[in-house]
């Protein structure tokens, strides 16, 4: 009846009225900055590792020859 009719009009009230609230809402509400940043933080270390790994692969030759640890003479040049 009446009753029933009026029950199903404030139902779909309340549904566009939350669809309203939800179409508003910021897209950035539930994040946390903190983790935002410390996630950055490991991405970043994350990076540098590989880019480490990746210069010191093969696929490059030094530009200067590798420096002897130790000399067959004991007193450097020049001394």
């Amino acid at each position: 009846g009446k009753k029933a009719a009026k029950a199903a009009q404030r139902r779909a009230a309340a549904i566009e009225r939350e669809a309203a609230a939800e179409a508003e809402k910021s897209p950035f509400e539930g994040i946390n900055i903190l983790k935002l940043l410390e996630n950055g933080a490991w991405v970043g270390i994350g990076l540098l590792v590989l880019w480490e790994v990746y210069i010191n692969s093969p696929f490059f030759e030094r530009a200067a020859p590798l420096i002897p640890v130790v000399y067959d003479d004991p007193v450097p040049p020049g001394m």
